[in-house]
């Protein structure tokens, strides 16, 4: 695909209140929505890999203007031959999402205006998310369309907000063309802030700044005796449709 029609991927370490935080920004090609083509997907994958882990704190994604993202590129779907083809362009989404859970470093998700589908997966796959206030069409539209959420959504979503939560998304506000608000967001617990900034991203970067302190703090103040520290959730397994049709 001309990669001129393709959402590009850009990677640039800030610092902010000590920490420095890898920022990842999908840009979408001229006049188009961020979607996510195989070769995004690829993109995706390839400039998560070549983040210095050990030059960065934390690792954080974001979209450009008021759009973090669409979902999967449907005209890709209309070209499908086989299941084979259809089972591949799921399982390139799944892999390169689930890098997100793979990073040994925090991560996050600024959500700077709408995210729909598959990405408003990817923005379930990070530890914690941050939305602008003037959000809205933020969810998971695919049951309207005859599908259903293809990259790990519907469970990461019934983990953060409750299965009946999740249900209520994915399904009923999805057939009823309803979609969530930034307050919404935050309501279910999806969202860790709300934030009524102009600069939404650099006010993101500081409220991510200062949890990381948080962290560091609170890992500094465990002694030896205490409990373990929980471990941090493992990245979802690789995406096997046919154990799920062998169930």
């Amino acid at each position: 695909m001309n990669s001129v029609l393709t959402t590009r991927i850009d990677v640039s370490n800030r610092t902010v209140g000590g920490r420095t935080i890898a920022l990842v920004v999908f840009t979408p090609p001229a006049g188009r929505l961020i979607s996510w083509t195989r070769a995004a997907l690829a993109a995706l994958a390839a400039a998560v890999d070549a983040i210095d882990l050990a030059a960065v704190d934390a690792v954080a994604f974001t979209g450009t203007g008021t759009v973090f993202g669409a979902g999967a590129d449907l005209a890709a779907f209309g070209s499908v031959s086989s299941l084979t083809e259809g089972e591949q362009i799921a399982r390139d989404g799944y892999a390169a999402f689930n890098r997100l859970g793979r990073l040994e470093l925090p991560t996050f998700a600024f959500l700077n205006g709408v995210a729909l589908g598959g990405a408003f997966e990817l923005a379930l796959r990070a530890d914690f998310r941050t939305v602008t206030a003037r959000a809205t069409n933020l969810g998971l539209p695919e049951v309207r369309l005859g599908l259903v959420p293809g990259w790990g959504g519907l469970g990461l979503l019934a983990d953060l907000a409750g299965p009946a939560a999740a249900a209520e998304i994915a399904v009923t506000r999805s057939l009823f063309g309803r979609s969530l608000a930034a307050a919404d967001l935050a309501a279910c617990g999806v969202a860790d802030v709300v934030i009524d900034d102009p600069d939404f991203i650099g006010a993101s970067l500081a409220w991510a700044a200062a949890r990381l302190a948080g962290m560091a703090e609170a890992d500094a103040a465990d002694t030896p005796a205490g409990p373990p520290a929980a471990p941090r959730p493992a990245a979802q397994a690789p995406w096997q449709p046919e154990a799920l049709r062998a169930a």
